[in-house]
Order: structure tokens, then sequence, then C-alpha cells
């Protein structure tokens, strides 16, 4: 499928959108009335695509047991004839994409979560002409003013957000998502966030797989069904500025539309893969198997929060767990109607690839 379908903007320009924005960020220390509360929220992330994986470099591909034989060879001819049998192994691969880790275990960044959450809330609106809660950040480039051909690059994240990216805005520091979740802007006074993503661990089993993709790339994943668990300190907050914090969650999703709150996350989120080989690293041996070149997908996830816990000196309690959450959000939905509920970036995602579960 090409995706122009799925747009219902092909052509530009736009009429231009405002930007919401606030005269003086709010006092990070202090807040205010309208800002008064602060809190904790547990969250969990679930993989429901086949893998996930977030990178934190790369680095040679190189096992265990091989480490032994290479501490015990006597030239550098044989050292390197072991790590040729182990690229031979892996179809002539050297290198690998690991996951991110905490202690040695599998995680989620806090810093990608929050950059997902942000996309979501920057892309997720559309003005019409109208007004929106955040910016776009361009950097030197312009909104679209068409659709990419297939197979340039950008093509795939075009035709999910394809009535953003073609939205002029108008934006004058500070945006209300600057204000929420901090901004260091070209020429102008950075101003810190007052939302915290912490890193997110695994709640069970952490277990990883080394996979052979297309194009000669290997990473290293977590499987489908993989957990994870983190929490978000909200610092000063209002009703409607934790709407926007579930909207760019994909709460929405489930608690106005009956639909699951998925999420796009990490590496390969906008189109299918190849995988050519699966290996696991058991008492430091590579066991790999061929995967018969079937497409897989990547970068997926259900979100969903749990517990809520007020600091003793917030000024204001919402509510907690759904509650807040499904109240937050119509709350959200009133103060910047800009925000378009229920807009489901997966599902395009996944029409991109001939639809299908996750």
């Amino acid at each position: 499928m090409s995706g122009a379908a799925l747009c219902r903007v092909t052509r530009g320009p736009l009429k231009a959108s405002n930007v919401q924005r606030v005269d003086l960020p709010t006092d990070r220390l202090l807040g205010d009335e309208k800002h008064c509360a602060t809190l904790r929220l547990e969250l969990e992330v679930e993989v429901v695509s086949d893998y996930l994986h977030i990178g934190r470099g790369t680095e040679p591909v190189v096992t265990g047991r091989a480490l032994e034989l290479l501490k015990r060879a006597r030239s550098i001819d044989e050292m390197m004839n072991i790590i040729e049998s182990i690229a031979s192994a892996l179809g002539g691969v050297r290198q690998v994409k690991r996951m991110y880790a905490l202690r040695g275990k599998p995680a989620i960044p806090g810093s990608s979560l929050k950059g997902a959450v942000r996309s979501r809330i920057e892309l997720g609106s559309y003005g019409g002409g109208g007004v929106v809660p955040a910016e776009m950040l361009y950097g030197n480039e312009q909104p679209l003013v068409q659709l990419p051909p297939v197979g340039q690059h950008g093509w795939r994240h075009a035709r999910i957000w394809c009535e953003s990216v073609f939205e002029p805005r108008s934006y004058e520091p500070y945006s209300v998502l600057d204000d929420l979740m901090g901004v260091m802007p070209h020429g102008g006074e950075a101003i810190a966030s007052r939302i915290y993503f912490s890193d997110l661990l695994p709640a069970g089993p952490a277990e990883t797989r080394i996979l052979l993709l297309d194009h000669g790339e290997m990473v290293e994943a977590v499987p489908r069904g993989a957990r994870f668990r983190g929490e978000i300190l909200a610092t000063h907050v209002s009703l409607e500025e934790l709407g926007l914090l579930f909207y760019g969650l994909g709460l929405d999703k489930r608690l106005l539309c009956n639909r699951e709150s998925l999420l796009l996350l990490g590496a390969s989120k906008y189109r299918d893969r190849i995988l050519v080989r699966e290996c696991r690293v058991e008492s430091g041996r590579m066991e790999c198997r061929d995967a018969g070149e079937r497409p897989v997908r990547l970068g997926i996830v259900r979100v969903s929060i749990g517990s809520v816990s007020y600091a003793p000196w917030s000024r204001c309690r919402f509510g907690e767990g759904e509650e807040l959450a499904r109240k937050a959000l119509e709350a959200a939905k009133t103060a910047y109607p800009g925000l378009r509920i229920c807009f489901d970036e997966v599902e395009r995602r996944l029409k991109l690839s001939g639809g299908g579960t996750p």
C-alpha cells in the first residue's frame, strides 16, 4: 500500500495554525493555584510486536565461550580465526547493535519514552488553521507540501502523520508543551521539564535475542510479551497538563475510544523487517536457527498505568488510576482542541505494511 489513501491531506501548503502559548513559564519550585499537583505514576510497558530494540551502541559479536577461546589464543592469527568463525556462522556479520541495559538487564530508557510521548503530542495535534498545543521542531526544514515518493527517506513517517507534517505552525516561546516538558530553544532561554521519566526495568524474565535482519543488520532485542515497569514524576501540573501526558502515552485510545493503548517506540517502528536468523546466548554459547526470512515487526508497545501517589506538599489531588486518567484526558480535550483524540498512528503504521495484528 502506497499510503496515499491514509491521508486526508496530500498536498499543501495549508493555512497556518497558532500554537497555544504561555506568557511566563510555570514556577518550577512553587507552581501556582492552577498548577498545583505533584504526583508519581507507576507505569508498565509491554512489547506487543514481535520484538523491541532500543540501542545502546554497537559491539563485536563475541560470546562468552569465544572470549575464553580468545584468551587462550597464542597469536593474532589464531584470534582472528576465532572471530572469523563466529562471523561465518552469522552470515559474515561482525557487529551487533546492543539493547539498552541496566545492571546487565535489558531496559527501556526514560528518555526514549519521553521522546515518544512528546512526539505523539506534537504529531498527534492538528489545528487546521486553528490552535494546537505544541510546536513542530522542523529545524531548517519546512512543512511538507506534497507526500514524498515511496522509498524516499521519511516516506512512511509522512504518511503516518500526514496532516501534522503538512501544517505550518506559528510559534513564539513558550508553548504549553514547552512549559510542561521543557525546551532548549534557539536564541531563547531554556526551561526545565516538569515531567520526569525513570528508566523502565524488566517486570519478569529478562531474555534477549540476537536477530540477523535484512541488509545484514544484527540487533539485540527483547521478544513479544516482555514487560517493563517504571514511574513518571509530575511536578506542579494542572489537570489538563496531566491529560496531555496521558494523551502522549496513547491512553486516550483505550479510555475514550475503546481501542488498545498502543505506542510506537524504538528502532524500526515504522516498517516491517525480514528475519534471517534468530540466536540465543545460553551458558556462554550462541545457539542460532534459521528463521526462513519471514517478516517481523518491531517497536509497538502497550502502555498502562498503575498506582498514583501524591506528594505530601501537593496542594490538590485530582483522583487516582484510570479515573484520574479519564478525567484528565477529558480536560485536555476541552483545553486543547487541536489534540486529535482517538487518532491511531499504530493503525496507520500497520496499514502501510498490509494490516494485521502488531
